[in-house]
């Protein structure tokens, strides 16, 4: 022990789950590192006094504010970088230290001063140590869409791009790919460690760090309030192509029956048989409902597989590709539910004597029906360009059925 000598004034000598060090509250029964009380009041009030004259702020109060909370980041993670990036921008542009600028105009930095003035002591801090409940998420994105999964569970998510997506640089979708890898999931992994597998580096470093273009800062400000809105706590990882082959089929997915019907058809359809309370056959883009079910998750998808819900009590609106039309009626019957389905007048196709009898009479749960002339303003094309319903190329008639199993 020769040459050591403790200072008993600042040694602890019984053993204690919580104690203050280098600037934090080390939680040990948490596993976390909390924000002194005296820190959060100093950066409020050094914000504080920015914000009391925004027609002159100095340089040297906002390099004093990033100071402040770029400190906080091993307490409260990468956020700090993500939210000081309109503050930095401003800061690199400077001629001098003392230098002034009215920041009245500039609703980037006065967005983040607010943001850490109201929040800062509500950000949950990081974990020092994984979470048993662990979650990994791989996602991708191609030229043709986005996808991805949970690991060791069913759920997937897949995205067709639109043609303003697709023009879109190779790190604007990857990182949308994680966002909407997240959104779709966040019921699944909300109050958990979630690790992000992407085979894009620029992409790791723009969620860890934030990005001067603006298009890819908003996408980060999404993920993170995401985050923050479900409990999850994020790490975004790299990893080679080969070992991202799953989510990148995913992503490559071509989804032959993606098209719809017009919003005007729709409301008409609604105010005669409605309201309809849940779209069975959509996605994010073409759903007609706040409430709607999808192939794969979407952000703001109710469930997956309509075949798998119950559609009793639900007045389901049901436009399903056509190889599923008798499947649709089958499902219907059975759940007693009511719906209205729509479906192209073909008399050879399975579905058809589902719905009538010999004569065309109708069948005893289908309560009406009425013909639609003019498919073109029926429906709508997707992403699948090469859909018979596409562009206007259906030139046949369109039933509107009116279905009622509630007695069946």
């Amino acid at each position: 022990m020769s040459g050591f000598v403790p200072n008993r004034e600042k040694s602890i000598w019984s053993p204690s789950y919580s104690l203050k060090w280098l600037g934090f509250i080390w939680d040990l029964r948490k596993c976390v590192l909390q924000i002194p009380e005296s820190k959060i009041l100093d950066l409020q009030e050094c914000i504080g006094i920015a914000l009391s004259n925004p027609c002159k702020v100095k340089i040297r109060t906002f390099a004093k504010i990033c100071g402040k909370v770029i400190s906080l980041t091993p307490a409260i993670g990468n956020v700090t970088q993500i939210m000081t990036r309109a503050t930095f921008a401003v800061i690199n542009e400077r001629d001098d230290w003392d230098q002034c600028m009215d920041i009245n105009f500039n609703s980037d930095l006065i967005f983040e001063l607010m943001f850490w003035k109201n929040n800062v002591q509500l950000l949950r801090p990081v974990s020092l140590l994984p979470k048993a409940n662990e979650v990994s998420i791989f996602s991708d994105a191609s030229d043709v869409g986005a996808g991805g999964f949970i690991q060791n569970s069913t759920h997937v998510m897949y995205k067709s791009w639109t043609n303003l997506e697709k023009v879109r640089s190779s790190t604007w979708r990857e990182v949308k790919a994680i966002e909407l890898c997240l959104v779709s999931f966040a019921h699944l992994v909300c109050n958990s460690s979630v690790v992000v597998y992407t085979d894009n580096q620029n992409a790791v470093s723009v969620i860890e760090k934030g990005s001067k273009i603006l298009k890819l800062q908003n996408l980060t400000l999404s993920i993170f309030h995401t985050c923050i809105v479900n409990c999850i706590s994020i790490n975004v990882k790299w990893i080679p192509r080969e070992e991202n082959e799953k989510a990148d089929y995913l992503s490559r997915i071509v989804d032959i029956d993606d098209w719809g019907t017009s919003d005007d058809f729709f409301e008409f359809v609604d105010n005669l048989w409605g309201p309809h309370s849940i779209d069975r056959f959509a996605n994010m883009v073409n759903r007609k409902l706040l409430r709607f079910n999808f192939l794969y998750w979407n952000p703001g998808s109710e469930s997956i597989d309509s075949f798998t819900c119950n559609w009793h009590d639900e007045n389901n609106w049901l436009v399903p590709p056509v190889t599923l039309a008798a499947k649709v009626i089958n499902h219907l019957i059975k759940c007693r539910a009511v719906g209205t389905l729509i479906v192209p007048k073909w008399s050879s196709s399975p579905f058809w004597p589902l719905l009538f009898e010999e004569g065309l009479q109708y069948k005893p749960y289908v309560e009406d029906v009425f013909e639609c002339f003019e498919a073109n303003r029926i429906f709508v094309a997707g992403h699948n360009v090469n859909s018979i319903f596409a562009e206007g190329d259906f030139k046949g008639t369109v039933l509107a059925v009116r279905l009622n199993a509630l007695d069946m």
